[in-house]
């Protein structure tokens, strides 16, 4: 009978402590896996992003960073975030707070637009109730009222047409009934909703009127109130930022993260960029010494591989592409990037997803040594491509995806199309 293995006291923290977990942000990238992983699961939480340069690797990173970071819940008003902490290590000295704020506010108006339209769409259905109610009470009531509930006028022959305008007023009721002239209108979407009187529609609705009940008080944020927002996502230290000009400094701060994963449950995220930056210079550093490269990069995995182990964090690390690529494989890509047509049947496949998703990942070459190599991790590897009308095509592909994702960078930040 094998003994059982002792958990250390860092796991221990691991264990009773979860981190937060990321797969909400995106489900492909962050896989969901529990706190405590194994060996086996702890591929999905080291994220290798690789590419050549400007195909935009930091602004994918960006991306997500403002996700993790946004809060879940600010002055009332509900918002996709989490609410994490990030360690940003900055290899290059090409981190720019200003740009992680434009890509956090660019994300928080499109989450208000899309609160906004919800709202508008509630209004209109709460509206549609409205009209069903009251003119299901004057039919049972058996009135004949000349002006109709919700702009509905009975014409000399019987018929009914809905006016074009809502005057919100209350006209003079007839036998007990209530009657309005509440046609149609377009909501303002760029203010509030134009509401009838509540002791109407309280009637409809049980005691609740519209206006409790069509949105909360943070429809729309005020350019003073976003700004607030973005300052209270990036500050109480939700990200940090390490710049290191060596791959022992690099060693050397990683190592001393151990305090902080130990002690703040929040800090979910690592993110490396670039973890290659120091590959030339390393290997210039020493030329007689071949393994130059793997005597570098072996302590750095490991002490990333203990992380993941120990406290469940997720690395998000970029790799650039320094190395060529493999040339049998190049004939491939080129052909597939030059829009050629063909029938035949190899062709189909590359532009239908799977061919193409091989030829994206054979441009990966690993060159960080063997340590790195043997470093259990979900790789994407990022190209850019343009065709003879110069129009830029931006993919992604992923060892643990079936096909290939496009995307685009702008002002706006990185999305996938």
């Amino acid at each position: 009978m094998k003994p059982r293995k002792r958990e250390t006291g860092a796991q221990l923290l691991a264990r009773l402590s979860s981190r937060i977990d990321l797969s909400s942000i995106d489900s492909d990238v962050f896989s969901k896996v529990p706190a405590s992983s194994s060996s086996v699961s702890s591929a999905s939480k080291i994220i290798e992003i690789y590419g050549a340069e400007g195909v935009g690797k930091t602004e994918m990173i960006l991306h997500y960073i403002a996700k993790a970071c946004l809060p879940s819940n600010w002055n009332g008003l509900s918002l996709p975030g989490l609410g994490a902490k990030v360690i940003f290590i900055d290899t290059e000295f090409k981190f720019s707070v200003f740009r992680l704020a434009i890509v956090l506010e660019k994300q928080i108006l499109a989450i208000l637009e899309t609160l906004k339209l919800d709202n508008k769409n509630d209004f209109s259905m709460m509206r549609n109730t409205a009209s069903s109610s009251l003119v299901g009470s004057s039919v049972a009531e058996g009135t004949d009222s000349k002006v109709g509930t919700l702009g509905l006028k009975e014409n000399a022959v019987g018929d009914s047409e809905v006016s074009d305008k809502c005057t919100h007023e209350p006209a003079a009721s007839k036998g007990g009934n209530i009657v309005m002239d509440c046609g149609r209108e377009s909501v303002d979407a760029a203010n509030k909703f134009d509401q009838p009187p509540a002791s109407h529609t309280a009637e409809c609705h049980g005691g609740i009127t519209l206006e409790q009940s069509q949105s909360e008080k943070h429809t729309l944020l005020t350019a003073q109130e976003i700004e607030d927002l973005v300052q209270e996502a990036l500050g109480e230290c939700r990200v940090q930022v390490l710049r290191v000009v060596s791959s022992d400094q690099l060693f050397i701060s990683l190592l001393a993260l151990e305090h902080m994963l130990s002690h703040d449950p929040l800090l979910s995220l690592i993110v490396i960029d670039t973890v290659s930056a120091f590959y030339w210079s390393d290997k210039l550093g020493d030329l007689d010494n071949p393994g130059c490269i793997q005597s570098k990069m072996s302590p750095i995995a490991n002490i990333i591989s203990k992380y993941v182990s120990d406290f469940g964090v997720i690395f998000l690390v970029t790799k650039s592409a320094l190395v060529n690529r493999k040339q049998d494989w190049v004939d491939q890509r080129d052909k597939y990037q030059s829009g050629c047509a063909s029938s035949s049947t190899d062709d189909q496949s590359l532009k239908s997803g799977v061919g193409r998703s091989e030829i994206i990942l054979s441009e990966h070459v690993e060159f960080l040594g063997k340590s790195w190599l043997q470093l259990g991790k979900k790789r994407l590897v990022l190209t850019r491509s343009v065709d003879r009308v110069g129009r830029v095509t931006r993919a992604v592909a992923c060892t643990d995806w079936p096909g290939v994702k496009e995307f685009s960078c702008s002002d706006d930040g990185f999305q996938f199309s």
